[in-house]
């Protein structure tokens, strides 16, 4: 389905988006 690639993608783009302003600051 291309609702499930959608969300197999977002996701891990996500938490990666929040891992980098979490480590922003100390780059």
């Amino acid at each position: 389905h291309r609702c499930n690639k959608i969300i197999s993608i977002g996701i891990p783009t996500l938490f990666l988006l929040i891992v980098l302003f979490f480590l922003a600051p100390f780059i």
